[in-house]
């Protein structure tokens, strides 16, 4: 059996598909980390004593720096930002190191046909690259010894742009036709990019799908800057900032306990403002008939994406951070099911 898997590589979080080893849950399930790469000097020390463990990290060495990579990144950041917030993230040495890391975390020695993603803006420039760059024989962390590494053979590497993922999740979840009337619109608010893609009759429509930087980290920017004003402190990572707003947490900060709710204002107005940009860029949207809404900034986005396209079907991906990923591992089933029906 051919072995497929996805990776959804984002500004915030690095989403994964890997085998699952409980019998209660589908074979292959979903997980992610934050797309934060550490540089480290020395290795996170490996100890675990009682109710005292070690970070779940794992390191990776690229370009002679080791970064460490996985669940627990934020709490290795000490007051940096970590986050690459650039356009040209793919060709960061971070970005390398969280997929080599990630990589690991699926762990699969071989993989026949690995699914990854790209934001609209760089997917034309830049897809050929990532084919190139993690096809063949990829060099990734060993589990057991940091210090040493091992090999994922990769057979073929098929790359989306990001929110063509959310459009085969919501169509495998919803069953729409295919051949339907109108045009089917994908908005995914990512951590840096608000995205958008048009699909006709299964064919993407790139002259009318585009990103702007307008996602969730402009939101937190923007709060992060009210607070900074009324407690006279500087708040430089907004790790803790995002799982609070995600999780509706109060906030804790420079010895201050803040509660969010009084930032609502904040959160829909950047809302608001990135779907009138949006709008403005797509010109006459009479015949979109499905809006689907998926990406980690979804549920902030929820109610000015319904503000801006009433009365279309509208779809909201459950667990909307991992429906692009979902989605990647779906579509890389089908084409490894044709190419063994075609073989055969």
């Amino acid at each position: 059996m051919n072995i497929v898997r996805a990776i959804d590589l984002g500004y915030g979080n690095v989403k994964y598909t890997t085998r699952n080893h409980h019998s209660d849950d589908p074979p292959i399930v979903s997980r992610q980390f934050p797309s934060l790469a550490v540089p480290t000097i020395v290795p996170d020390l490996q100890f675990e004593i009682g109710a005292v463990r070690r970070t779940q990290t794992i390191g990776v060495i690229v370009q002679k720096t080791m970064f460490q990579v996985g669940p627990d990144s934020p709490t290795l950041l000490s007051g940096q930002s970590g986050r690459v917030l650039d356009p040209q993230y793919c060709l960061t040495d971070r970005y390398d190191a969280l997929m080599r890391g990630a990589l690991a975390y699926v762990g699969e020695r071989k993989i026949d046909v690995l699914v990854l993603g790209l934001p609209i803006s760089t997917y034309a420039a830049r897809k050929a690259l990532l084919v190139a760059k993690y096809a063949g024989d990829i060099v990734i962390p060993d589990f057991g010894d940091c210090a040493k590494s091992q090999l994922v053979s990769i057979k073929r590497i098929i790359v989306l742009p990001q929110p063509m993922g959310g459009f085969f999740d919501a169509r495998l979840s919803h069953g729409f036709a295919d051949n339907g009337p109108g045009t089917t619109l994908v908005i995914d608010p990512g951590f840096f990019t608000v995205d958008w893609l048009v699909v006709n009759k299964m064919a993407f429509v790139a002259t009318r799908s585009n990103s702007l930087h307008g996602g969730v980290s402009r939101i937190l920017r923007q709060i992060a800057d009210r607070i900074e004003q009324e407690i006279s402190q500087k708040i430089a990572d907004l790790s803790a900032l995002d799982a609070a707003l995600r999780g509706d947490l109060q906030l804790y900060v420079h010895g201050h306990v803040i509660d969010l709710a009084a930032y609502s204002s904040i959160v829909d107005a950047a809302c608001e403002g990135a779907c009138d940009e949006m709008l403005s860029r797509l010109g006459d949207i009479g015949d979109v008939q499905r809006v689907i809404l998926c990406g980690g900034g979804a549920e902030l986005f929820r109610d000015a994406v319904a503000k801006a396209f009433p009365r279309r079907e509208f779809i909201v991906a459950p667990d909307a951070g991992a429906a692009n990923v979902r989605g990647f591992q779906f579509f890389g089933e089908q084409v490894a099911s044709a190419a063994i029906n075609k073989a055969s």
